[in-house]
């Protein structure tokens, strides 16, 4: 890898595609000119509408911005699936929780994707997902 540094997308509010491409022009492109690095590894954020719109074109934008803007995407973050900028996201992060086919089948895109964007030295990569769930879902019979 190109540089040891991994700039952690979180950190921008990116609640639908257009977000997400604005947030990487803004936020990692800036901090890699900055430090002067070739190319800069980068941890993706794609909340579930981000993903959904992402995959609905294969992804183009997504590979086009991250090609313009020199990232290499290391790693994924997996939670949560909605808003990671909402007012209150300390129990949102849990839901919807692993009793729920939605939760796989967003983690299995991010696969996907995951293994699509990993720069061909890197190896492997990672997705940083949530535990199993908040235990008070699972106290009751109904889950978020």
């Amino acid at each position: 890898m190109k540089s040891p540094l991994c700039y952690c997308g979180n950190v921008h509010p990116a609640k639908d595609l257009p977000e997400l491409l604005h947030s990487l022009r803004t936020g990692p492109a800036l901090v890699r000119q900055a430090m002067g690095q070739e190319r800069l590894a980068y941890g993706l954020w794609m909340s579930q509408d981000a993903l959904a719109a992402s995959r609905a074109e294969q992804h183009r934008s997504l590979l086009a911005a991250l090609d313009e803007h020199a990232l290499d995407v290391v790693t994924i973050n997996g939670f949560p699936q909605g808003n990671f900028h909402a007012d209150v996201v300390k129990y949102d992060v849990y839901h919807p929780s692993w009793k729920l086919d939605e939760r796989r089948a967003y983690t299995l895109h991010l696969a996907e994707l995951l293994a699509r964007l990993l720069p061909s030295d890197q190896g492997k990569g990672s997705i940083s997902t949530l535990p199993l769930g908040y235990g008070a879902d699972f106290e009751d019979s109904e889950s978020r």
